[in-house]
């Protein structure tokens, strides 16, 4: 697990609140928590621009399993070597924050097939 290094909400697990030192994602968190989102919380390409949280060793590998566009060819979980994720898993948020991180523009009113399809390309 993650480690909390700055108090901050999470708006995707029903506004959340998260304190200094403690771990990321809580037990119960209401969502499936990414690689991508992991990593737009370490490295501050999040909503707050800020670096959140510390990953660890398992969380690191996972990272470096995204592809230098952001996105992610189905990576394999470490833990399991089942498949984990695609663009076509994310949501649209998560696949207009990619766009943006690449420099793409016009994609604000695009749904989320033709999101994946513009940054599949």
């Amino acid at each position: 697990m993650a480690r909390v290094i700055k108090p901050w909400t999470d708006l995707k697990d029903e506004k959340h609140i998260y304190y200094e030192n403690n771990e990321f994602p809580r037990e119960d968190v209401t969502y499936e928590v990414t690689p991508q989102r992991l990593k737009e919380l370490a490295d501050g390409t999040n909503q707050r621009n800020e670096k959140l949280i510390e990953l660890n060793d398992k969380e690191l590998e996972l990272i470096k399993s995204l592809d230098k566009d952001g996105s992610t060819e189905t990576v394999e979980d470490t833990e399991t070597g089942e498949p984990s994720e695609s663009l076509e898993d994310l949501n649209v948020g998560e696949l207009k924050a990619l766009a943006k991180e690449k420099g793409l523009t016009g994609y604000s009113k695009l749904t989320h097939e033709e999101l994946v399809k513009l940054l599949s390309e």
